[in-house]
């Protein structure tokens, strides 16, 4: 295990993306706003298992609303790159207003301070601005997969860039041939001059019979010249219904990876990850990853990337001998021009729904996974996983103790570290009756200096939930369902 995290420390920090996953298409089809937001001074908390030789990890802020609309949601889309994020905000449909709306924090004077509110840059109210996110530095990727300026629900992407102290338009990317329907940008990914954007509806032929239906696209575009340019369409090698290909992406140097949680693979598998390789000629696939375990997984509904590495999660897993659908991450690394499987990442105490994978980040010798379904602080309040490596072997998973959860909260259902730092959104539902409370997300940083048990933070035993095997918590594992997102479908189909 020695070799799943390579030497991030010698590269020193850089800028870091979320790459968002299927949860903005079957959680997002909401519309979203925007309100005023505070950054609340943390206190520390510490994880589950912690050893004396792993300091906790502490809430370094919370970045909540002021007081607003009881349905305004924040954090199902998240990003971060060093000391800058970006948190996607949602609210409820049917109290009016439905502009999305992205929020910009920066950590000024040892504090996060909201420094701008980014809106659709052609004023639209019903695209899903912000339901995907991703930053590298000085860049921003904001989806809005219902944007249909180009056909209905065809979908746009903003490239913003830092200047200065403000966040400014530089371009807007859509498909070369959009079509209706495709919800192009419901994942994106940035690394340096590469973007990544996903159309996980695309249909692909004019009509039936030849028409692949929910085949899903992935579309790469490059800065040249200071000019973003489309340069590759990349599909898998066997395009099938209802994969939905670039339901979630990632992008790490001269290579993409994609996801396509609906794929059929032999032995009854579903979901795949493909990877794309950028050569003098263009980009071309090169491997292509399966589920580990059988059965239906999701696996490739979250991605993330860090150097050779990469993390995979499969909400909708499960472990082989138990029938219960936990979900699980899987970690690649690379060698060559192959990923081998070096780890899986799961815990004993897990329940069916817990939704584990829901969403995933890597940064140095850490890996942080979701499980938005989990019910510990209440049914479906959800939980974040650390799996560190410490002292040179891997650790058991330890449960981050985000404060104040409730039933109904989603907590981790976005993901995206850089640089020591995690930043955690909760899902929620705001078309629920009541609404829920006001949204939150949290950002979380390793205690610097003496570990502290006590005070303000606190260590959380195991979950004393049943175990992964009591079927009494059985949710149905051939739906969205299974994890109780929002409003989900009862299929991959949206249709």
């Amino acid at each position: 295990m020695d070799e799943w995290f390579r030497d991030r420390a010698r590269r020193g920090p850089r800028g870091c993306s979320i790459e968002r996953a299927g949860l903005a298409l079957l959680a997002g089809f909401f519309m979203w706003a925007g309100l005023g937001f505070a950054a609340v001074p943390g206190h520390a908390v510490a994880p589950i298992g912690a050893g004396d030789d792993a300091p906790p990890w502490v809430m370094e802020a919370q970045l909540a609303p002021d007081p607003g609309p009881p349905a305004s949601q924040l954090g199902a889309a998240v990003a971060i790159s060093a000391k800058r994020c970006a948190v996607g905000n949602r609210r409820d449909t049917d109290l009016g207003s439905d502009t999305g709306v992205v929020h910009c924090f920066d950590f000024v004077r040892k504090a996060w301070r909201l420094s701008q509110l980014l809106k659709d840059p052609a004023g639209c109210i019903t695209c899903d601005f912000g339901a995907a996110l991703a930053m590298d530095s000085d860049r921003l990727i904001v989806g809005a997969p219902r944007d249909g300026s180009l056909g209905f629900d065809a979908g746009r992407a903003h490239v913003f860039e830092r200047r200065g102290t403000r966040w400014v338009l530089d371009a807007t990317l859509a498909r070369p041939s959009p079509g209706v329907d495709e919800h192009f940008g419901g994942a994106v990914a940035v690394r340096g001059r590469v973007a990544v954007i996903g159309a996980p509806r695309a249909d692909l032929g004019a009509k039936p019979p030849t028409r692949i239906d929910d085949a899903g696209v992935a579309e790469v575009f490059e800065l040249r010249e200071g000019t973003w340019t489309h340069a590759a369409t990349l599909l898998p090698p066997k395009p099938s219904t209802s994969a939905w290909f670039g339901a979630a992406v990632a992008a790490e140097g001269d290579r993409v990876a994609i996801g396509a949680l609906g794929e059929s693979n032999e032995g009854g598998t579903a979901g795949a990850v493909h990877i794309f390789r950028r050569v003098a000629e263009g980009w071309t696939h090169e491997s292509t990853l399966t589920p580990p375990w059988p059965g239906p997984s999701w696996f490739g509904f979250s991605l993330a990337m860090d150097g050779d590495r990469l993390l995979v999660g499969a909400p909708l897993s499960r472990p082989p001998g138990s029938g219960v659908a936990t979900g699980a991450a899987f970690l690649y690394l690379r060698t060559g021009s192959s990923m081998q499987l070096a780890g899986t990442l799961t815990a004993p105490w897990l329940a069916a729904g817990d939704g584990l994978g829901i969403s995933t980040a890597l940064d140095g010798d850490n890996a942080f996974v979701g499980a938005s379904g989990d019910d510990e602080d209440g049914e479906d309040s959800g939980a974040v996983y650390l799996f560190a490596r410490r002292a040179g072997s891997l650790r058991p998973a330890e449960k981050l103790a985000v404060p104040s959860l409730s039933a109904g909260d989603h907590c981790g259902a976005a993901l995206a570290a850089c640089a020591g730092r995690l930043i955690v959104g909760r899902g929620g539902d705001p078309e629920a009756t009541p609404a829920p409370g006001q949204g939150a997300a949290w950002i979380f940083t390793p205690q610097q200096g003496p570990t502290r048990r006590s005070g303000s933070g606190s260590t959380k035993s195991a979950p004393s939930k049943p175990a992964a095997s009591d079927s009494t918590k059985e949710k149905s594992s051939a739906s969205p369902k299974s994890l109780k997102l929002p409003r989900a479908p009862k299929a991959p189909s949206l249709r």
